[in-house]
C-alpha cells in the first residue's frame, strides 16, 4: 500500500489516519471566514519544511495581503519565495488554464525550476468566471487537477460554498473532501472541520472542533482511537493506601480501572481521591494527576492541607499534577485530547477527574454523545492503565446513583460515599456498589473523616464475587 503524505497540521493526520495520498487533489470547503485558504498555506509550508517545495495560485487575493496573513502565523512566505521554496501566483483561472495546457507556460516553468511537489489553489469558484456550464467547468477542473498530477504534485484546492449546499461536481472530481464549518452552538460558535470523503485510504467520521493557534490551525480530533505502544508498567493492584478501603476490595484496584466516586456534596468525594493520590504517591512513589474542573486549585489545597497532605511539595518533586480548567469554557473534544497528552507524557499510575459532569457541561443535552465521551475517556484511562476516580455529585436523598445514568454500566467501578442521621447526628457509609473483575465486599461500611483523612471501617477478608 503507498504510503500517505502527512499534512503536517497538529490534529488532521489523526483524523486522516495518517494523511492524504501522494499526487492527489483535496477539496477544502466551508462558507467564507471558516478558515480554508489557512489550512491550505499550512499544507504549503509545512511541506516546505519537510523539502517539498510549494506554490500558491490565488484568484481572490493581493500577493501583499496572503504575506500579511501568513505572517500572522508566523510564516514568511516571502523569505521563502527569496530562498526558492515557494512561488505565489496572483492571476485568473482562465491564465491558469491556459498556461497549463502550454507545456512552455510559467506555471509549468515554476514546477520544473523549483520542484514543486505540493500547489494550493485559491479558489476553483472562481472558475465560474470562466463558464457557468458545469460540464466545461468539470472538465477545466480535471484537466487542471490532471496536470498537476502528472508532474507528481499533491494539489489542495479551496471552494467557498453556503452553509447550505447540494454537492457539486468539484467533489466527483477530487480525491477527499475537507469541510470546514463555522456554526452557532448556544451563544457562541465553534469551528468544526469534517472529512466527507477519501479515496484509498480510511479516515475517522464526524465533526471535529478546531482554533486558530499563534503557529496556524489546530484540530482537535474526536472518536480517535487509543493505542498506546508502550504501556507503563504498574503491579497487580494499585493500593489506595486507605485501609479499610483496600481490604473491602481485595487489596487495591486493578490498573486501568475507573471508577464512579459518587455521593451527596460533603460525603468525602474529594477527599477520598485527594487521600488515594497522596498515597500512591508518598507510599508508593508513584505519579498522579488531578484534572479540576469543578472546584479550584486554591480550595484542593485547603483540603488537602487540613489533613497534612502537602500538594506543592509532591508537585515540586515532579510526583503530581494539577490541571485546572474553568468548565464553562470547556470544549470537550480539546479537554479529551489534553487528558490523553497529559497520560502520554506523565504516565500516572492514579488520577482524579472533578468532576465529570463538569467536563461533560457543553454537551448534557446529547445523551448519545456524553456516552461517547465517557467512554472515550475509559479507554484512554484503560490504555494508559491508570486507576480513574470519576467525581460525581448526587442529589441528596436521591436513589440515582449518577447524573445522566450512563455512567454505572460504562465505568468499571462505583463507589457510593454517603450519610445516615442517628439521633442528632449523621454517620458517614461507604459501599463498593460494583467493581469489575474484582472480589469486593457487599453492603455499606462504615466510614470517618478525621484530622488524618478518611478511615473506613472493615477490617474482614472481603469476598463477594
Amino acid at each position: 500500500m503507498m504510503r500517505q503524505l502527512p499534512t503536517g497540521i497538529e490534529g488532521l493526520d489523526d483524523i486522516l489516519c495518517g494523511g492524504l495520498m501522494p499526487v492527489s487533489a483535496t477539496l477544502l470547503e466551508g462558507p467564507p471566514g471558516c478558515g480554508k485558504t489557512t489550512l491550505g498555506i499550512q499544507f504549503i509550508v509545512n511541506g516546505i519544511m519537510k523539502g517539498e517545495p510549494g506554490l500558491i495560485i490565488t484568484f481572490e487575493q493581493f500577493a501583499q495581503q496572503l504575506y500579511n496573513d501568513a505572517k500572522n502565523f508566523g510564516w514568511n512566505l516571502q523569505e521563502m519565495e527569496r530562498q526558492k521554496k515557494l512561488r505565489v501566483i496572483c492571476t485568473s483561472p482562465a491564465t491558469v488554464r491556459d498556461h497549463l495546457l502550454q507545456s512552455e507556460g510559467i506555471v509549468h516553468s515554476f514546477i520544473n525550476r523549483l520542484g514543486i511537489k505540493r500547489v494550493l489553489v485559491d479558489s476553483v469558484s472562481h472558475f465560474r468566471r470562466v463558464t457557468e456550464n458545469d460540464s466545461e467547468l468539470r472538465e477545466l477542473l480535471f484537466s487542471m487537477i490532471n496536470a498537476f498530477k502528472q508532474r507528481g504534485i499533491t494539489v489542495a484546492l479551496t471552494k467557498e460554498m453556503g452553509m447550505k449546499e447540494e454537492p457539486s461536481f468539484e467533489e466527483y472530481v477530487v480525491d477527499a473532501i475537507v469541510n470546514l464549518s463555522y456554526e452557532h452552538v448556544g451563544q457562541s460558535r465553534v469551528r468544526t472541520v469534517e472529512v466527507i470523503k477519501t479515496r484509498g485510504h480510511d479516515h475517522i467520521s464526524g465533526k471535529h472542533f478546531f482554533r486558530f493557534e499563534s503557529s496556524g490551525i489546530k484540530i482537535f480530533p474526536a472518536n480517535t482511537r487509543v493505542y498506546v505502544e508502550d504501556p507503563p508498567e504498574f503491579p497487580a493492584l494499585i493500593a489506595t493506601g486507605i485501609n479499610g478501603l483496600d481490604r473491602m476490595v481485595g487489596g487495591g484496584i486493578i490498573p486501568g480501572s475507573s471508577i464512579l466516586l459518587c455521593g451527596p456534596a460533603g460525603t468525602g468525594k474529594t477527599t477520598l481521591s485527594l487521600q488515594s493520590i497522596y498515597n500512591v504517591v508518598t507510599k508508593y512513589n508513584r505519579k498522579a494527576v488531578l484534572f479540576l474542573t469543578g472546584e479550584s486549585k486554591e480550595s484542593v489545597a485547603r483540603i488537602a492541607g487540613g489533613f497534612g497532605w502537602d500538594l506543592q511539595d509532591l508537585q515540586q518533586r515532579g510526583l503530581f499534577r494539577i490541571i485546572e480548567n474553568d468548565f464553562t469554557k470547556i470544549n470537550i473534544d480539546e479537554y479529551l485530547i489534553q487528558i490523553r497528552n497529559v497520560l502520554q507524557e506523565f504516565k500516572p499510575a492514579i488520577v482524579s477527574v472533578d468532576s465529570l459532569p463538569a467536563v461533560l457541561h457543553t454537551i448534557r443535552d446529547n445523551l448519545g454523545l456524553v456516552t461517547e465521551k465517557i467512554r472515550f475517556l475509559n479507554n484512554l484511562f484503560k490504555a494508559y492503565r491508570c486507576v480513574s476516580f470519576l467525581i460525581v455529585r448526587t442529589p441528596l436523598g436521591s436513589n440515582r446513583i449518577s447524573v445522566y445514568g450512563e455512567e454505572e454500566a460504562l465505568c468499571d467501578g462505583i463507589m457510593i460515599l454517603g450519610s445516615r442521621k442517628v439521633g442528632q447526628t449523621r454517620r458517614r457509609n461507604i459501599e463498593v456498589y460494583k467493581l469489575r473483575n474484582q472480589k469486593h465486599v457487599f453492603g455499606e461500611c462504615g466510614m470517618d473523616i478525621s484530622k488524618n483523612g478518611i478511615k473506613v471501617f472493615y477490617v474482614g477478608k472481603g469476598g463477594g464475587r
